[in-house]
């Protein structure tokens, strides 16, 4: 099991033993290791030298055990199990964001829920002065969240207690996305504001055509926003000034992801689209059989999204072919989340669906009382996403990865983590080369920009690990997807060469 440390706590994480089929390592002093050569061998001990003593076991939900500390009685749950649920008053649209061990999610019954991650105890609940259909954003210890009560309000992480609330000038289905101290949040005012996250004051306001059910999404400096008068939106993060509009064919209810600089969008058209990030030139559109008002994700080179036509799409990033399509029984308008090479969906069915990434065969399905509208959101393995049943759901997966793919990882509808410490700013250089993203899932894993993955990245990661060049830039190095960049995401890279 790989190990590492923490400033001066060692741990061991089960979750890397075996990535994408790489080696295993069994043991920090003495590693087996699988399918490596003698140069592989020699790197890895180095690494195991630096990074690795005592080794300690991971338990749930990553609590630390000594080796050969007694398992826990229960058996392992299986993949699609019901882990817990937790009761609010009302239907939950709202998609969940867990972090620090918190599931937070909005509910129909006015109120801005906090449960606890492992058992589904509340922590608290926080009224709004209406329905919550935005989902909730965590940054800097403090959530935000949109409310039909026309607000948009800032409550502490910890207690739930107020810390400010900003008019929007109507209701709010967008949910608020923060990148460097700004919270950007559409309203069907038709307004696209951004707000001081300390306080609230507004930074600026810039208008739409129509009502902004779209939730904005922030990517090295522009605020992308889908816009009822059928069209997207590039604004300047800064000063709100436009940089460019793309029509689509109907108005546009999905929420935008980008990656690789292009940016992917749905409309009621029936029409995935992809757009150039810079310009907004179209690069190519992809029919989805009925209305798209599911957001996408992009993960390893692939688009998936869901549609009217009741069916998960998957859809190469680059050209727009059809990669493949799996049915679910109903409506597709929960947005998609890829873990550990399985995409999660939910389904007016009453389902929440688990399709492998790859070719879109169904791994399993779990069953909720009512339409699953919410977005799913992984979080150490385990599935979390609401129902307008009224709960929220926490399913077994069999991993204990978190959710990948752009849209969690920009922070739309629901995430891991704090977005304080998830940067949407341009990649800094290292060692005077940008790293780049081969694959177009967001994580830049050629440290050195020369086209492949080799033993200099993973030397270059290591020497800039703890440095501000890789730490303002969380998201494009935490390749755990635990949130945080730490040696634990030195050797995932070393098991990509």
């Amino acid at each position: 099991m790989p190990c590492t440390r923490t400033g001066s706590k060692w741990f061991a994480r089960s979750s890397l033993e075996s990535r994408r089929g790489k080696p295993s390592i069994t043991d920090c002093r003495g590693a087996h290791v699988t399918r490596v050569g003698r140069r592989r061998v020699v790197w890895l001990a180095v690494l195991i030298g630096v990074l690795c003593v005592p080794v300690v076991a991971v338990g749930p939900l990553g609590a630390l055990d000594p080796v050969g500390a007694a398992a826990a009685s229960d058996a392992p749950e299986e993949p699609g199990e019901e882990i817990w649920n937790a009761s609010t008053g009302d239907g939950v649209y709202s998609s969940p964001t867990v972090s620090n061990g918190v599931v937070y999610v909005g509910s129909w019954d006015d109120n801005l829920y906090a449960f606890d991650a492992e058992n589904g105890s509340e922590r608290w609940t926080a009224s709004t002065g209406d329905r919550v259909y935005s989902s909730p954003t965590v940054s800097n210890g403090v959530v935000y969240v949109g409310s039909w009560d026309h607000n948009l309000t800032a409550f502490d992480a910890e207690n739930g207690s107020e810390r400010w609330t900003a008019s929007t000038g109507d209701r709010v289905y967008s949910s608020p996305t923060v990148s460097n101290g700004v919270v950007y949040v559409g309203s069907s005012a038709g307004n696209l504001t951004a707000f001081d996250a300390e306080n609230g004051s507004e930074r600026w306001n810039t208008s739409t055509g129509d009502r902004v059910s779209s939730s904005p999404t922030v990517s090295n400096g522009v605020v992308y926003v889908g816009s009822n008068d059928d069209t997207l939106y590039a604004f300047d993060a800064e000063n709100g000034s436009e940089r460019w509009t793309a029509s689509t064919g109907l108005w546009v209810g999905s929420s935008p992801t980008v990656s690789n600089g292009v940016v992917y969008v749905g409309s009621k058209d029936d029409t995935l689209y992809a757009f150039d990030a810079e310009n907004g030139s179209e690069r190519w559109t992809a029919s989805a059989g009925f209305v798209v008002d599911s957001s996408p994700t992009v993960s390893n080179g692939v688009v998936y999204v869901g549609s009217g036509a009741g069916s998960l799409y998957a859809f190469d990033a680059e050209n727009g072919s059809e990669r493949w399509t799996a049915s679910t029984g109903h409506w597709v308008d929960s947005s998609p989340t890829v873990s550990n090479g399985v995409v999660y969906v939910g389904s007016d069915d009453y389902n929440l669906y688990a399709f492998d990434a790859e070719n879109g065969s169904e791994r399993w399905t779990a069953s909720t009382g009512n339409d699953v509208d919410s977005s799913p959101t992984v979080s150490n393995g385990v599935v979390y996403v609401g129902s307008e049943d009224g709960n929220l759901y926490a399913f077994e997966t069999s991993h204990s990865n978190d959710s990948s793919g752009s849209r969690v990882r920009l922070g739309t509808l629901g995430h891991v983590g704090d977005r304080a410490n998830q940067s949407s700013d341009p990649i800094e250089p290292i060692d005077g080369a940008v790293p780049q993203d081969l694959d177009g899932d967001g994580l830049h894993e050629d440290i050195n920009a020369n086209g492949q993955v080799d033993f200099p990245d993973v030397n270059a990661f290591f020497q800039h690990t703890d440095e501000a060049v890789v730490q303002d830039h969380a998201t494009a190095y935490d390749f755990t997807g635990d949130g945080r960049v730490d040696p634990q995401d030195v050797l995932v890279l070393f098991e990509l060469v």
